[in-house]
């Protein structure tokens, strides 16, 4: 049974400290702090502190057992809702209030972002921009700066590289990764294809420092303001990013078509003969054209998702196994499993 992985920013942060959020948002601040320092003002009457964001809701009994109760979902906190849309009419937010929750809060969740003292992360702080700029508070040039930093701050000043980590660990990481038939990752570093041997290479599904734009990959990295990065606050805002540019003109004939890089990767995952595929370091918000991907990919049978150990034991009605089912077996035609995460790192750091 072949199988392929999937690889999130959760890999590289734990193996290169600078990709850490509280590390990244610290460079941020020492490049531009009146930008984040603006967005964290904005963003602060919006936060209110909770024991639970959403409460788990369950469906009737199962087999007669009272104990036997299936997980259908979630219900957001009455309460943050409340403040939140309150705060939302008193900021300018009046005629689209709802909508802008809906959207913003709901589903590119910033709901989460309300628990945390300043902004969390460089994605985080886009969405904050950008629900600000349908007021007004932020330009299309404060967006454009932030992109461009985020970018700098990515490059982390060359060291990007699996060949920065320490041997033992390139080699283990080769090891694990050379397991797959395929890798896929949402990542821009070369950690992965620096330590990956398969002559197919890794699949970057939203650009890194070996593409200079949507149709060409490089032998050689590029400086981050040359390196085509696509960052965005929703999946299909990322979407229109790897899409190709479409026609051009004066028109040719017979016209052609041409699919960007990205498009292609997208393909490959949504048609690869894979049985199996395995997900680390990646979360899932915000990138539902590939979690469609996966779902459309009649091949794939099992999705097994690694994640911290009390998740991965916390059984069929956990509130994990309901997220990831949501994510990735929208037909029900797939098995989910939940595996720790201490599996992955005991094989890298062993």
């Amino acid at each position: 049974m072949g199988k392929i992985l999937l690889i999130g920013n959760g890999l590289t942060s734990q193996l290169i400290p600078e990709y850490k959020n509280d590390c990244m948002m610290n460079l941020f601040a020492e490049e531009n702090r009146d930008l984040l320092s603006k967005a964290n003002a904005l963003f602060s009457s919006l936060r209110y502190k909770v024991d639970v964001v959403n409460y788990t809701a369950t469906s009737a009994v199962l087999g007669g057992h009272p104990l036997l109760r299936a997980v259908v979902g979630f219900s957001p906190n009455p309460k943050l809702i409340e403040l939140i849309k309150i705060n939302l009419q008193k900021m300018g937010f009046t005629n689209n209030y709802q909508e802008i929750f809906s959207t913003f809060f709901e589903l590119y969740g910033l709901l989460y972002e309300t628990q945390n003292e300043s902004i969390s992360s460089i994605e985080s702080l886009l969405k904050v921009i950008s629900l600000f700029q349908t007021i007004g508070a932020f330009n299309d040039e404060d967006a454009r700066r932030a992109h461009v930093l985020s970018n700098k701050i990515y490059y982390n000043n060359g060291a990007f590289r699996g060949k920065i980590l320490p041997d033992r660990v390139q080699l283990q990481l080769g090891q694990w990764l050379d397991t797959y038939q395929e890798v896929y990752t949402t990542n821009y570093d070369m950690v992965l294809d620096d330590t990956y041997t398969s002559p197919k290479g890794v699949y970057h599904l939203h650009g890194g420092f070996t593409y200079s734009d949507r149709y060409h990959k490089l032998k050689e990295p590029l400086r981050w303001d040359e390196a085509y990065l696509i960052w965005g606050i929703s999946g299909e805002a990322k979407m229109e990013q790897m899409k190709s540019e479409g026609l051009s003109f004066p028109i040719s004939f017979p016209m052609e078509f041409k699919m960007s890089i990205f498009e292609d990767y997208l393909k490959k995952l949504q048609h690869s003969d894979a049985e199996q595929i395995d997900i680390f370091g990646y979360s899932g918000e915000n990138d539902n054209h590939i979690n469609n991907a996966i779902i459309n990919n009649d091949h794939i049978k099992e999705v097994v998702y690694y994640c911290s150990p009390r998740d991965a034991t916390s059984g069929v009605y956990g509130a994990k196994m309901y997220t990831i089912n949501e994510l990735f077996n929208c037909k029900n035609n797939k098995k989910i499993a939940l595996h720790s995460w201490d599996d992955v790192w005991g094989q890298i750091h062993g």
